[in-house]
């Protein structure tokens, strides 16, 4: 047997006597009129909202076998995602791509104009440049619009994204225990933090909080308002460290708190590398003839020679803090065209 909502969406209701239903539903003020259409659109409520949505759902239904789109098709989009910026892109992905392009290249032609026109794929942040609320949600519609088409158009690879990825495989093979001496001592420092360092820090905060609490209460600040406050904001901000760190140590165990330091610093360290890439295909490399060359074995300190037989590029890298408690672990690559110690980079 089939369903009520089984029966709307196979039914041969058209898009126009939907969109009648739509508002006949928002003028309804009897129960037993909305429980008429509450059934119709297989909906278990016969709250307004939700027949609402429920016919507003049928309509997406329309759009995603539909070419064609008009201003009507904007609205009920913008009535289903709620006008919510923040969700636009959860909305995007249920809809027909051919609805998506015509909605950007809409919302350009109607909104995007005048000095509008100069944000487009710029996020307009807190400066509001003599902007109203009303522009800002306006630059922002349309930029996550622009992004989530972006993201989503399948690219074409070409020769250089083939070159590129080579480089960035020849790269992680070569610094592969770079890597791991790097994120043994980023786990290293990640424990000694949380077990050592931060309870220490906790302590020492706590104490230094009452000595303010102490200075506060000797201090009559009807008499001296000035020093009061003072002393008031050195309290709030102890108070304020106390509360992150001790959200830290609620949140996370040392595992797991060691867990998320690696695996940032991971995505760190790959980051880098596809960096190093990037540079090596600016300075125009012959990349068929390029040969990489690791020059010291201490897995701790970082140095190859990049060379196509005629320009050479120089890479080197350290690790930095590697026994500090209260510096996290990292690095730099530093490249250059001209090594200071050629020597060092000889075959």
């Amino acid at each position: 047997m089939k369903t009520l909502s089984q029966f709307v969406n196979e039914s041969n209701l058209t898009k126009e006597e939907v969109r009648k239903d739509y508002d006949i539903v928002d003028g309804l003020d009897s129960k037993k009129e909305k429980l008429e259409y509450a059934k119709k659109y297989g909906v278990d409520s016969v709250k307004k909202e939700d027949i609402k949505m429920a016919i507003l759902l049928k309509l997406r239904e329309f759009r995603k076998s539909a070419t064609q789109f008009d201003e009507d098709d904007w609205v009920e989009f913008r009535r289903l995602e709620g006008y919510s910026v923040q969700k636009l892109p959860e909305y995007l992905k249920e809809e027909n791509p051919k609805f998506v392009t015509w909605l950007q290249e809409y919302y350009k032609g109607r909104y995007m104009k005048g000095r509008l026109a100069n944000w487009i794929g710029i996020n307009p942040g807190n400066n509001t440049f003599g902007l109203s609320y009303a522009d800002r949600d306006t630059i922002k519609f349309y930029n996550k619009i622009l992004t989530f088409i972006q993201e989503n158009t399948p690219k074409t690879r070409t020769v250089k994204d083939e070159i590129f990825d080579s480089l960035v495989n020849k790269f992680t093979d070569l610094l592969a225990d770079y890597k791991e001496e790097y994120l043994k001592r980023v786990a290293e420092f990640a424990k000694k933090r949380f077990t050592e360092v931060f309870p220490k820090d906790l302590e020492e905060l706590k104490n230094r909080k009452k000595e303010s609490s102490d200075r506060l209460d000797k201090i009559d600040w009807r008499k001296n308002r000035l020093e009061y406050n003072k002393e008031y904001k050195i309290y709030s901000s102890l108070n304020s460290k106390i509360e992150r760190l001790a959200k830290i140590l609620d949140k996370y165990t040392e595992k797991t708190y060691t867990e998320e330091c690696v695996k940032h610093a991971t995505e760190e360290f790959e980051a880098s590398i596809k960096e190093l890439a990037s540079r090596i295909m600016k300075d125009e490399l012959e990349v068929d003839k390029l040969e990489v060359k690791s020059v010291h074995d201490d897995p701790k300190i970082f140095k190859m020679k990049i060379t196509d037989g005629t320009k050479n590029l120089y890479c080197r890298s350290i690790i930095a803090a590697m026994n500090s408690s209260y510096m996290i672990p990292h690095y730099r690559f530093i490249i250059t065209n001209r090594s200071k110690d050629d020597s060092n980079y000889n075959d």
